[in-house]
């Protein structure tokens, strides 16, 4: 009886035995994955930070190559490019508008006499009369110098002309200044000759010309050149 358990005792603790060994390699098997997933996410956790490395390091990269060589063409490009377009020394001040007092003086061509239009006398608006021009009646001329006072277009015209004119009488001498009407002042030095309403210039700078005149006053004088319906007063 006692043999019979001992065997059956030796036959049980030797199926457990062989029960632990089959056991231990499935107990391998579950550790092995676990080993696995371990070093896969080592590998993995490895990899990513690797990859994040190189984003950052392509970043700095990208971020050194365009701030740096980027940037710095662009500051070249404002430095020197633009400042040449840009240059703040130009408009010269010497194209700027001149902000003194306009010179109002009539250019004058040179030589023949010494007049000008200094001083106050001022330039005429030309009056249109629809009209007949009076009838010239000639007179004394005295010596003086005459300004312009008036001008008188007998004629429907319009045309809004300013003029101005000087005349200098000394004896048989005669100096002129006058505008023309193209806005440039002419010169005529010479001498007079007078036949009733007529006087004849005969010129020894300038044009010579001729033309009617009557005297009106002590100090004032009205000329018509010849053919024409155009009058001008002086007075002195």
């Amino acid at each position: 009886m006692r043999s019979r358990r001992r065997l059956f005792l030796l036959i049980t603790l030797g199926t457990f035995a062989a029960c632990a060994e089959s056991a231990a390699p499935n107990g391998s098997e579950t550790t092995e994955p676990a080993a696995d997933a371990s070093t896969d996410r080592k590998k993995d956790t490895a990899t990513s930070s690797t990859d994040d490395g190189a984003v950052a390091d392509d970043t700095g990269t990208t971020t050194k190559k365009d701030a740096g060589k980027d940037t710095g063409t662009t500051i070249d490009d404002a430095s020197v490019d633009d400042a040449a377009i840009t240059d703040n020394t130009i408009p010269d001040v010497a194209v700027i508008p001149d902000t003194s007092t306009p010179d109002t003086t009539t250019p004058v061509d040179a030589g023949c006499n010494d007049l000008d239009f200094s001083g106050s006398h001022p330039e005429l608006t030309v009056n249109y009369v629809d009209a007949g021009k009076p009838t010239p009646t000639g007179g004394t001329l005295l010596d003086g110098t005459y300004y312009s006072t008036a001008f008188t277009a007998y004629s429907s015209g319009s045309t809004k002309y300013t003029l101005r004119a000087v005349v200098r009488i000394a004896g048989n001498k005669i100096d002129t200044l006058k505008d023309d009407f193209s806005g440039t002042g002419k010169k005529l030095s010479g001498t007079y000759t007078v036949s009733g309403k007529d006087i004849t210039i005969t010129s020894t700078c300038g044009a010579s010309e001729s033309g009617e005149f009557t005297v009106t006053g002590a100090n004032t004088f009205v000329y018509y050149q010849t053919s024409s319906t155009f009058e001008a007063e002086f007075t002195k």
